[in-house]
């Protein structure tokens, strides 16, 4: 078994550590971000695991893991046009990911990066009518293997 917050505290501590990402905010199993001035934002979570025990030559036993951590990402405008925001967003995204391929086992012994999903989300909001925001989000899901005793 696995204390899957090993994952997420190494995902965390490469996305700080890089001077690329050095502008956002970056967090761990917070809240998700609701401020705009707060952007641009990373939020790092668990996600699914699955775990199944696997037998080796020698008879002992070890777990096989499967899951994912997942990466919410957010930028934002003031502007009718979410253009810019969306355009940042990719470029946010894109940094995120060299990182981690740079590192596929997120510098933890019996893990790996084996597969990334996006979703989009697209909040618009103009409580006082008074402007437009628009906050571009996507959730990257990392899958990954994990091995453990």
């Amino acid at each position: 078994m696995i204390d899957f917050s090993v994952q997420t505290k190494a995902l965390t501590a490469l996305l700080k550590a890089a001077t690329t990402l050095s502008t956002c905010n970056i967090e761990r199993s917070n809240r998700i971000n609701y401020d705009p001035g707060r952007c641009p934002w990373i939020g790092v979570y668990p996600d699914d695991l699955d775990t199944e025990p696997k037998t080796l030559s020698n008879s002992t036993a070890t777990w096989a893991n499967t899951g994912a951590v997942q990466v919410v990402m957010q930028t934002m405008t003031y502007e009718e046009n979410g253009a810019a925001a969306s355009d940042e967003l990719e470029t946010l995204i894109m940094k995120a990911l060299a990182v981690v391929s740079a590192n596929l086992t997120l510098g933890v012994t019996g893990t790996r990066v084996v597969r990334v999903s996006r979703k989009y989300r697209y909040v618009v909001l103009d409580d006082d009518e008074s402007g437009s925001l628009f906050m571009p989000q996507v959730v990257l899901r990392l899958g990954m293997e994990v091995r453990s005793a």
